[in-house]
């Protein structure tokens, strides 16, 4: 997997606040986008990560809330970047655009 979303970069920084977890069936495999967190339950905050393979020891166990539609080549380019002895890659990688799609959603009626 790769992770990001640390407001300070080194990651293990957040927002200043957490929120409590709301675990889903949601399948952790290639692409999905889920909420990450420190060992105790509510402790997810800013970060995040994007799984580049099943990983289904985190199902039910990590919220996760999207996929990754299109750009899993990118995904694939940092997770093979070369690392440091912490996992980090030595040049770091930032997230210059992102489109957010929700499926399933239904347009809200028109107040009258």
């Amino acid at each position: 997997m790769i992770q990001g979303g640390c407001p300070i970069g080194t990651g293990s920084g957040g927002p200043g606040y957490c929120v409590k977890q709301e675990f889903n069936k949601k399948l952790h495999e290639r692409g999905v986008l889920s909420m990450a967190r420190a060992q105790p339950e509510d402790s997810a905050g800013s970060q995040f990560f994007v799984c580049v393979d099943e990983a289904a020891f985190l199902n039910e166990k990590y919220t996760g809330f999207g996929k990754v539609l299109k750009g899993m080549e990118t995904v694939d380019k940092i997770v093979n970047a070369n690392r440091d002895g912490r996992d980090r890659p030595f040049e770091p990688a930032t997230i210059k655009s992102a489109k957010v799609t929700l499926k399933d959603a239904k347009p809200k009626a028109a107040a009258q």
